[in-house]
Formats: C-alpha cells, sequence, structure tokens
C-alpha cells in the first residue's frame, strides 16, 4: 500500500518505526509458516510422486526462510526453538538439514542424473543386441503424505508463539495510536510511533 490509502469508507495510513518495522517482520514470519502448513495439509490428501514432491519441497524451502539470516529483523531463535517440544526441536534441525541438502543445495548420492546403454537380455529375447543409450536422473522425495503430520506439529507450535507475538505488538502500537490526538492521525505523513517488536520475543515456556 501507499502510505494513505481509501478505501470501503476508510483510511489506510501507514505507520513507521524500528519496532513498526520488526512487527511487520514478525507478520512476515508468521505468513511463511502458514504457507508451509497449507502446503503440508495438501500433501495429507495426495497421492501423486511429483505433486506430493512440489507441496514438501515449498513446505520446507517457506519453514527454512524463517530460520535464514537476511534482511528481516533477527528474533531470538535459540529462544523460540527452547519452548519447542522435544520431538519439534529434533524436527526443525532435521528439516533445515533437509534443506540445504536435498532441496535447496547439493546433489548428492541419493539425486544423480547419468548416461546409460541398453542391450538385449539374451535370457529373455535369446538375442544379444546393442539397442540405446539413454540418460536416467534419481531424484529424492518423499514416499508419502505421513512425513506431513509430524512437521505440521511443528510449524503449528511456531505458529502459536508468532501469532502471540504479533497481537502484543499490535495491541502496543493500536494503544499508542489511540492515545494521540485525532487532529494527530489525520495527517498526511505516515506516522511514528515507539511501540511494536522493541522489546525480544518472550514465548511462554513449554513443559516437555
Amino acid at each position: 500500500m501507499t502510505s494513505q490509502d481509501h478505501r470501503d469508507g476508510l483510511i489506510y495510513k501507514q505507520v513507521v518505526g524500528d519496532g513498526v518495522q520488526a512487527a511487520q517482520d514478525t507478520v512476515s514470519f508468521l505468513a511463511d509458516l502458514k504457507r508451509a502448513r497449507e502446503c503440508l495439509i495438501f500433501m495429507q490428501a495426495e497421492r501423486d510422486p511429483t505433486r506430493l514432491s512440489i507441496f514438501w519441497d515449498t513446505a520446507v524451502v517457506s519453514y527454512a526462510r524463517v530460520f535464514n539470516k537476511g534482511v528481516r529483523s533477527p528474533f531470538p531463535r535459540d529462544d523460540i526453538l527452547s519452548n519447542l517440544s522435544a520431538a519439534s526441536r529434533q524436527l526443525h534441525q532435521t528439516i533445515l538439514v533437509e534443506r540445504d541438502k536435498h532441496v535447496a543445495h547439493s546433489v548428492n548420492w541419493q539425486e544423480q542424473s547419468f548416461l546409460a546403454y541398453t542391450l538385449t537380455d539374451p535370457e529373455s529375447t535369446g538375442r544379444r543386441e546393442f539397442v540405446d543409450v539413454l540418460s536416467i536422473s534419481m531424484r529424492r522425495m518423499p514416499q508419502t503424505s505421513a512425513v506431513a503430520t509430524g512437521f505440521i506439529q511443528l510449524v503449528d507450535e511456531l505458529i502459536e508463539i508468532f501469532s502471540a507475538e504479533v497481537e502484543r505488538c499490535a495491541k502496543e502500537i493500536k494503544d499508542q495510536l489511540k492515545s494521540m490526538p485525532l487532529d494527530v492521525l489525520y495527517a498526511g505523513k505516515p506516522l511514528t510511533v515507539q511501540g511494536g517488536a522493541t522489546d525480544p520475543m518472550r514465548p511462554r515456556r513449554r513443559q516437555n
């Protein structure tokens, strides 16, 4: 959106500030997690190997984006991961390895392409002949939709944590804006506020 939009009888005005940017990035992390979850849900009803692979790869990459270092605001990853269940913490590491070794980066022994030639089989055909040269590609992919189940539980735990943070940030920003005069709120330029994700995320401690 622009700094100010008019739609459906409402005026949408942008707010800015360091805390606001961190809050916006938290919403972005949450969107990645929800995208991963949608793909995993699709996997549970899918049987086609190619579509399973597409949903799986998208889920893994979307999930890993949350934990990649980049332009979005940092968050206390170790604190958040410590509040996951033991099974989810272990799966988290497995998913990141999956992303690095199989989905986004390396080609390994499970994912190879090579050339081969074919001959007739004397035992079944009674002939010995050269037939052709061909290429063969091997691609690692999830065997069944069952692999999605544990992954969904991990994503759900993180969605709960990030959703709580988004709600906290939104409340702080809302309280600050409501305390301002209407003339200030209606002024043309984007408002700078100090609320939002200025404090570290403090997820509720999970009992394992």
